[in-house]
């Protein structure tokens, strides 16, 4: 059995939320909040229709604060949480970024563009926090199909 790793991290309110009181889940790892890919995604998640009792959870890289402007100017209306592990320790839990050398501009200029081994995934747990379906990002805007993440809603039998 897959079960999820407990986790403790701040929602975009600065409270401390546990990944437990989650499931059933549906936990989403964006990169760098406001980054283009990012904003593509949380498009796409306007348009998933999640079923009770499965709840959307956010994470990003990102501080409270960034998460605040990110839910007003992107998300809009979406029902979700949304945490902030702006140490990656969930990304790096579960295996949500490269194990190989940061890609050359990520060396350029000293603006901070976000973490560039920090892919993202994709989740579902069930109510048990078992894991029914998992998607881990390859490369950066690289995010299942909507069909198949609605599918994967679906099957999910509670």
């Amino acid at each position: 059995m897959n079960v999820f790793p407990d986790f403790s991290l701040q929602d975009e309110d600065g409270y401390t939320r546990h990944s437990s009181e989650f499931h059933p889940a549906l936990f989403l790892w964006l990169r760098q909040l406001g980054c283009h890919y990012a904003r593509r995604q949380a498009a796409q998640l306007r348009k998933i229709e999640i079923l009770d009792p499965i709840r959307m959870v956010v994470i990003s890289p990102c501080p409270p604060s960034d998460a605040r402007a990110f839910r007003r100017h992107q998300l809009g209306k979406t029902a979700c949480a949304l945490l902030s592990d702006t140490h990656l320790r969930t990304y790096q839990a579960l295996a949500m970024r490269r194990q190989t050398r940061p890609p050359l501009w990520s060396y350029l200029g000293d603006r901070k563009l976000g973490d560039p081994l920090q892919n993202g995934g994709i989740i579902l747990t069930r109510p048990s926090g078992e894991i029914h379906y998992h998607y881990r990002s390859a490369r950066a805007g690289d995010h299942p199909k909507s069909e198949d993440l609605q599918k994967a809603v679906r099957r999910l039998k509670l």
